[in-house]
């Protein structure tokens, strides 16, 4: 990670940014980035605490944190569960791959 925050670094948050910013306009719905950042932060944090567990498996806890980790979020957790979900498995992803 490039940043001394938890979670996402700033080469994974402009990861996000822009992979949110590509989503069709319907699927965004009418939730703008910061909706979406605490989610993705959320995710990729749950991972980095828990790095040999399932998403699934720590699905329940994250969901009831879901309104502390939030922040100005507009998103139910049945929203932020994907985008959370999505950064999990990047983080998973990434820490598995072979370095170069």
């Amino acid at each position: 990670m490039s940043s001394d925050k938890p979670g996402l670094g700033d080469d994974d948050l402009a990861y996000w940014r822009e992979r949110f910013h590509s989503q069709p306009r319907e699927e965004r719905r009418h939730f703008v980035w910061e909706d979406y950042s605490p989610a993705y932060r959320y995710g990729a944090e749950a991972y980095e605490a828990n790095p040999k567990g399932k998403f699934e498996d720590a699905e329940s806890r994250l969901e009831s944190g879901w309104d502390k980790a939030r922040r100005l979020s507009r998103l139910e957790w049945s929203d932020a569960r994907i985008a959370a979900f999505d950064a999990w498995q990047r983080a998973r992803d990434l820490a598995n791959r072979d370095p170069d």
